[in-house]
């Protein structure tokens, strides 16, 4: 093998690696490891199928402390001190849901009554305009402070 094909073989490879990294599915991206505990405070949804937004006032914190949570663009959820935010699909019925776990590490939010499953959504990081869109319009929490 001569070096121009060498070096060709090996900028395309080095292109391959680069540009997987780029197109890693956005979920893939959710790296936290923590799940959240509360109780349902409010639920808004929007007009893009069930999406909405989901604040609670957090009970408890497993595997993680509150002030080491990321909260950039698009993340599925907020937190400031006490209360929270998740960012999923509301059901039907969801309003019924007196309690809440956001598993993050399973990408996972699940809507209780009692110790009781209603629900189970997944959570994403959110690319969609719309969505980001009305988390803006409509969260509670305004850079990382409860408004």
């Amino acid at each position: 093998m001569n070096a121009k094909k060498a070096i060709l073989l090996f900028a395309t490879l080095l292109g391959i690696v680069a540009l997987s990294f780029f197109l890693t599915p956005s979920d893939k991206k959710l790296t936290d490891r923590f799940i959240l505990y509360g109780k349902v405070s409010d639920m808004t949804k929007s007009n893009n199928h069930s999406f909405g937004i989901i604040g609670f006032d957090v009970d408890s914190i497993v595997n993680g402390r509150i002030d080491t949570i990321r909260t950039e663009v698009g993340t599925p959820y907020k937190i400031d001190n006490s209360y929270a935010e998740v960012y999923a699909a509301i059901p039907i019925g969801a309003e019924l849901a007196s309690r809440i776990k956001v598993d993050v590490l399973e990408k996972t939010v699940f809507l209780m009554q009692g110790d009781s499953i209603l629900f189970k959504s997944d959570i994403y990081i959110q690319t969609d305009k719309q969505n980001l869109e009305f988390i803006r319009k409509n969260s509670r929490i305004v850079d990382n402070k409860i408004k």
